[in-house]
């Protein structure tokens, strides 16, 4: 019959996220396993925990302040049945939350890496660029970008009927007019310009914005 592997025992975990991971985890069944013992007993029970990162965590049923004073000054405490009602519901909602925030952050961390790796994989991609940062962005980029979005609102124009100054449409019964801007009065020198000069103008560098539209082109 081939060995079975011999369990090492409970030993110190190395890897950091595994460590913080096993610390929220085993503290939540330790909470849960008070809240069982108070239940089952009616106990009234305290537990004070500090992370090797220095950050308390404390649970208690209803609550630990009061244990903990009573503990250190020898006296009763304070017994309110409705307050500590209410106290114990909130300190079971704390525990959940601290259980499920790590949890929620390897979310993020995943989401956000999956993002990187889809812009690694695609540089040159007009949705990298519009989500980049301002100071990331080369004049090179810039041009594409600006193309990109150029090639988009030919597309849209020539999908959507063209919409004349003063123009009027009927809507049931009533006629009103259209206060919207011809789209091919949107020019590609006028969006050119005025989308290099809001850039420039924003990262605070005084450049003719004609001489480099002209350089451009």
């Amino acid at each position: 019959m081939p060995r079975r592997e011999r369990r090492l025992g409970i030993v110190y975990i190395e890897n950091n996220k595994e460590r913080d991971v096993t610390f929220y985890k085993r503290c939540f069944g330790l909470f849960k396993g008070v809240a069982d013992l108070s239940a089952l007993t009616g106990a009234r029970v305290a537990v004070v925990l500090e992370a090797k990162n220095g950050k308390i965590h404390s649970f208690g049923t209803p609550s630990a302040k009061p244990i903990v004073d009573a503990f250190l000054s020898g006296t009763t405490p304070y017994v309110d049945k409705v307050k500590d009602a209410k106290i114990a519901w909130l300190q079971s909602e704390v525990a959940r939350l601290d259980m499920e925030n790590p949890i929620e952050d390897k979310r993020k961390e995943i989401s956000i890496q999956h993002m990187k790796k889809i812009q690694d994989e695609n540089p040159g991609m007009a949705g990298n660029l519009i989500f980049s940062k301002e100071e990331d962005l080369s004049l090179e980029d810039l041009h594409k970008l600006f193309n990109d979005l150029s090639r988009v609102q030919e597309d849209i124009r020539s999908r959507l009927p063209l919409l004349h100054h003063g123009h009027e449409a009927k809507v049931g019964c009533n006629s009103m007019k259209s206060s919207m801007l011809p789209l091919e009065s949107l020019s590609y020198d006028h969006l050119h310009t005025t989308f290099f000069s809001q850039h420039y103008s924003s990262s605070g560098q005084d450049v003719d914005i004609h001489t480099l539209y002209g350089g451009l082109r």
